[in-house]
C-alpha cells in the first residue's frame, strides 16, 4: 500500500501522459485536423471516404486515393477545406476511376 501512495504522490501518471507527447513529431493542430478531416469523410454518404487518405503538414491537407467521380473529388475538397485550422486543401493525389485507364 505505501508504494501505491509513493507513486501517487510522485505522480507518475503525469510522467506516463508526458511521454505519450513526446512520442509524436507530428503538432498536435495536424493531428487533429487529419482526424477530423477523414472523420468527416467518413460521415458524408456523398464521399468515397474509406478510399481517400489524408496527410496534414501546417494545416495544409492532402487528399490521395480513388473516388468515383469528379463530383466526389470537389465534395471532399469543400469537407476538408470546411475543417477549423485547414489554410489549404490539396486534392491533386485523388483520381477517378474512368482516370485510371484499367478498363
Amino acid at each position: 500500500m505505501d508504494s501505491d501512495s509513493r507513486a501517487h504522490k510522485t505522480g507518475m501518471h503525469t510522467d506516463a501522459r508526458t511521454d505519450g507527447d513526446r512520442d509524436s513529431n507530428q503538432p498536435v493542430n495536424d493531428t487533429w485536423i487529419t482526424t477530423k478531416v477523414k472523420s468527416s469523410l467518413l460521415a458524408d454518404t456523398d464521399v468515397a471516404g474509406l478510399d481517400i487518405d489524408v496527410e496534414t503538414v501546417n494545416g495544409v491537407v492532402t487528399l490521395s486515393g480513388d473516388v468515383e467521380s469528379q463530383a466526389q473529388i470537389d465534395h471532399a475538397k469543400r469537407i476538408a477545406a470546411d475543417i477549423e485550422g485547414v489554410t489549404s486543401v490539396d486534392a491533386s493525389g485523388l483520381t477517378t476511376a474512368s482516370g485510371t485507364g484499367d478498363y
